[in-house]
Order: structure tokens, then sequence, then C-alpha cells
């Protein structure tokens, strides 16, 4: 049988994936200090959230099925008033749901891209957007300063993340200035990935790429980090720039949206409750994250330094990053190095959201394994 060449070719996990599935697969007690799932980190009020969100899921189920491509107008009106509470002017119907982010890549893979084309995406970053990318037959080159990006007539779309992960960079006005500049002048979309944009370190100013005029712009959030409820598979897209070329985008996404019409009517018919109830959701993960942090400097933890997100990153002694991970495994810890995200130098990852007694468990192994130099 002969398979579709979007799909990898090797499927096996990685040599830190492996150690760590087999760890877990041992059953020895191990400290996770990777998740990013805030369903499952004991978030303080976690138990009324849950009751919360189940009441309003049991009166969404109720409704009637009536499809929209963009999805329902209630709900698109929901996700323009939860931009406006970040002083973003968004008009409902420049709004399109999807099921996740990941489904909002592909859609505009599909409507900027042929087969064969490029997108640029930002290095160091999240590793998602090369597999993204090759499901739909699309090729990606990287850039590492949004300033200085200079699309080529081949590439059809400029990825920037802010902020990012795990680096928690963000972008300013400046950067987002020079990306729209860029993207104009080359006729590609400017694509900004603002999945974090509700957990920006005070005082770290941070400008959406929808403050772009010129290139046509899309901006991506969700239910999963902006209402910390990852279950409910809620993501949207809403689009920017300039009037005559966003009516032609959004007439184009109406014709991808309606294929799929992926988005559950009871969810769409309760989005407003569930943003409200991620008001305190996002509370309680921003307590967290600055709770954890404080805890590694008072621990005597290094971590670079961050402009938003969930992540840590912790750099090691040089040519310490492989032996610093496969130590701390060997504690019944577990961390991400900085080579899956391909950070220069090295450096292990941590998640901002871990649990305080897991974090106090895991503090002694991790300052070993930085100060240890083999």
């Amino acid at each position: 049988m002969r398979f579709s060449s979007r799909t990898p070719a090797d499927l096996g996990s990685n040599e830190v994936a492996a150690a760590a599935d087999a760890a877990r697969a041992s059953g020895r007690p191990l400290i996770d200090l990777t998740i990013s799932n805030p369903t499952i980190v004991d978030l303080p009020g976690a138990a009324l959230v849950r009751e919360r969100v189940a009441r309003a899921l049991a009166r969404g189920a109720l409704a009637t099925y009536q499809p929209d491509p963009r999805g329902l107008l209630g709900a698109r009106e929901a996700v323009a008033a939860h931009h406006a509470a970040r002083g973003l002017t968004v008009d409902p119907d420049d709004v399109f749901l999807t099921c996740s982010t990941s489904e909002a890549y592909g859609w505009l893979f599909k409507l900027c891209c042929d087969p064969g084309d490029l997108v640029l995406i930002p290095s160091p970053s999240y590793p998602l957007f090369e597999h993204l990318a090759a499901l739909d037959g699309v090729a990606t080159a990287t850039y590492d300063d949004p300033r200085h990006v200079r699309p080529s007539p081949r590439a059809r779309a400029v990825i920037a993340v802010s902020p990012d992960n795990p680096t928690g960079a963000v972008l300013d006005d400046a950067a987002v200035a020079s990306l729209d500049q860029a993207c104009a002048r080359a006729g590609c979309a400017l694509i900004g990935d603002e999945v974090f944009a509700e957990y920006v370190t005070p005082g770290v100013a941070v400008t959406s790429v929808l403050a772009a005029r010129e290139a046509l712009t899309f901006s991506l959030g969700g239910l999963s980090k902006s209402a910390g409820l990852p279950q409910l598979k809620v993501g949207w897209i809403v689009v920017g720039g300039p009037a005559e070329v966003r009516a032609l985008a959004k007439a184009r996404l109406d014709v991808i949206a309606d294929a799929y019409l992926s988005v559950a009517t009871p969810v769409q018919v309760v989005l407003p409750e569930l943003l409200a109830i991620g008001a305190d959701v996002r509370d309680a993960i921003r307590e967290r994250v600055a709770a954890t942090a404080g805890a590694l400097d008072e621990f005597g933890v290094p971590t670079l330094a961050r402009g938003g997100g969930w992540t840590a990153i912790v750099p090691l002694p040089e040519g310490r990053e492989d032996a610093a991970v496969a130590e701390l495994l060997a504690d019944g810890v577990i961390v991400q190095p900085g080579w899956f995200f391909d950070l220069a130098g090295d450096h292990v990852i941590v998640s901002l959201l871990t649990p305080p007694d897991d974090l106090a468990r895991a503090l002694p192994a991790l300052v070993a394994a930085i100060a240890s130099r083999g």
C-alpha cells in the first residue's frame, strides 16, 4: 500500500519521548514538568468550574441544529466581545469558529496556499507548524526575528506567535508594523497565533496582529487557552486587513468552513457563558504561573526573561542538555529539552502550570541537574 507523503515516513518517538514513555509504563512514580493541560493541574476552583461547564452544556444540548459556516452569530458576537475586553475592535462578521487552532491552520493553508507553496514560521517555537503544513502539502522555512522577515515570491503566509511557546516572546508595535509591511509587499498573509494573549507578564507591552493595516491578517485563539477548557474544542479565526482583500478571503473561507461545519452546536450556543467562566480560570492560571515562576526564582533556578505564556526556559551549562534530561528522568522528573523547540544552546523547559507539591519535590533534582557538569 502506498501512503501519502503528507504523513511522516518515520512514526517512531524521539529518544526523549521514548524514554519518558518507558518510565511511565514502568509504574515508577514520576513528576511531569511538561504538563500543559490546565484541566489536570489542580487549579483552585476547578471543581466549581467543572460544575458550571456541565450545567451550561446541558442547556446547550437542547438547541436545534442550525449550521452557519462561520459559526452561530451569538457565538461570534461572544468572541468579538472577548476581544473588546483586550481593547480590540472586532466585527462578528470577521469571525470564523473552528474546532481548534490546528484546524484553523489547516483552513488557512487551504485558503492561502497551493501544494508546494511556502509558509514562514518562527524559530524557536513549538514544533507543530511543520507537521500541520505537511498535512496540507505546504513547505515551511524558518525566521528568527519578526522585524527582519523578507518573504520570498514563493511564500504565501508568515506565522507569528505572540506570546511565543516556549520562549514567551511577544510582538510589539514595531514588530507588527514590520511584518505588516513585509507581508503586504510580498502579497502574502500574516497569521498571528495569539492563543496565549491573556497571559502576558505584567508590565510587558504586546500588540495584536489585528493592528496591521496593509496585509491580509488572521488572528487565532480559542477556549483551550483563553478559558483553560481544551476539552470543549472551540477555536476562532478573526480576519483583518484592507476591506477588499478581507471580503475576498472571507468568501473563500466560507466555502472551506461549509465543507467541515466542525464545531458542535451545544458549545456554540453557550460560548458566551463559557468565556465568562473562563475569566475565573484565567485568573487561576495566572496565579499558578506567577507562583511557579516565583518558586523557581526563590530556589535559585535561573530562567530566561519571558513576556508571557505558561513555560519557563532554564539555561544549562554548555553541553549539558541531553545529560541533564537523562539525569532528571533517572530521578523521576520529566522535562523537555531545548532542542525540541530548536532553541540554540543548552536548556530544559519547565511548565509553569506544575502543581505546587510536584514542583517542590522536583526542585532539588532540577537544581542538581543544572549545577552538575557531568
